[in-house]
């Protein structure tokens, strides 16, 4: 799996990748559930049981040898959505430490919204709401 890079990563992008790990994780579950069912047992088909020769196969130790590598996966996609769902919360309550219009500014600017659009919405000048910004993001140029 790939490894989040959570540097040049936005609020936005977060849950876009929350969903889409959630998606596999779905996925991975229910190859999960269906090995699971192929090792239970079944009636017998006297017409496809062969009673001379033939190799028989442990159905269950095959499930559980499978199911190994499944679980691995499965194992870090929850720590990767954990991971981004910690990182969620904590830029929100960086977020909430400005006040209101400023964080109108951050959203907007988040939303991919332009500089003179996020000043018209506001009472800050377009080079106010810049400097916001870049004191959100902790970086000289945005």
């Amino acid at each position: 799996m790939n490894e989040i890079d959570l540097n040049n990563m936005t609020i936005v992008k977060a849950k876009s990748l929350i969903k889409h790990l959630e998606n596999n994780l779905n996925l991975k579950l229910e190859m999960k559930e269906l090995n699971f069912i192929r090792t239970q047992p079944n009636a017998t088909k006297i017409d496809s049981e062969r009673t001379s020769g033939g190799k028989r196969e442990d159905k269950f130790s095959n499930y559980v040898i499978k199911d190994i590598k499944v679980d691995e996966e499965i194992e870090i996609i929850q720590n990767q959505i954990r991971i981004l769902e910690k990182y969620i919360t904590n830029e929100l309550k960086r977020i909430d430490e400005y006040d209101e219009w400023e964080q109108k500014v951050i959203y907007m600017r988040e939303s991919k919204a332009n500089w003179i659009k996020i000043a018209c919405s506001t009472p800050f000048s377009e080079s106010t709401c810049k400097r916001i910004y870049r004191r959100y993001k902790k970086k000289r140029d945005v």
